[in-house]
């Protein structure tokens, strides 16, 4: 609240602070596969599908990340998909449209299926609906990750969400 106050660019800095606090894993309570639902986010970006070769490739460049040397080796498609399946995402066979020519198969995600996902394990910053809400609370109200249960939280539900 105080950052949308002050404005200028600090609800912006405000959310760039909140969003390294969250990413950071080593004194954090996030479980990993939190953190790999995380990490797609930024991996995805604006993107509507990825192949499963092209997310690897995305989460191996992220900075301090576990996934380039996940058990001693990078993140497999399985390990993957193993973390994800907690979370009711799976694989699947994702077309990729070409330019003039025939679409190309190949085994992937949809960024629809991780929607749910974001929105419930995500903390608020992060959050599909939060991310363009210009209204809600994560815009630089109190820069804090709501708890569930808390006022905040009880906010985003009546507002953002």
């Amino acid at each position: 609240m105080i950052a949308a106050r002050a404005g200028g660019a600090w609800p912006k800095l405000c959310e760039s602070a909140a969003v390294a606090l969250v990413s950071e894993t080593k004194d954090s309570s996030v479980s990993l596969g939190v953190r790999l639902l995380i990490d797609l986010h930024k991996v995805f970006g604006e993107d509507d599908r990825l192949s499963t070769k092209r997310v690897l490739e995305r989460l191996f460049k992220i900075d301090q990340s576990p996934w380039g040397d996940f058990k001693g080796k990078g993140l497999s498609d399985r390990q993957m998909a193993r973390l994800l399946k907690e979370y009711g995402i799976k694989p699947k066979d994702v077309r990729f449209p070409q330019d003039g020519g025939d679409d190309v198969i190949l085994r992937g995600y949809d960024r629809a299926d991780f929607a749910d996902s974001w929105q419930r394990y995500i903390p608020p910053p992060f959050s599909e609906n939060n991310a363009t809400n210009t209204t809600g609370p994560t815009n630089g109200a109190d820069c804090s990750p709501c708890s569930p249960g808390s006022a905040c939280s009880d906010k985003i539900g009546e507002g953002g969400r």
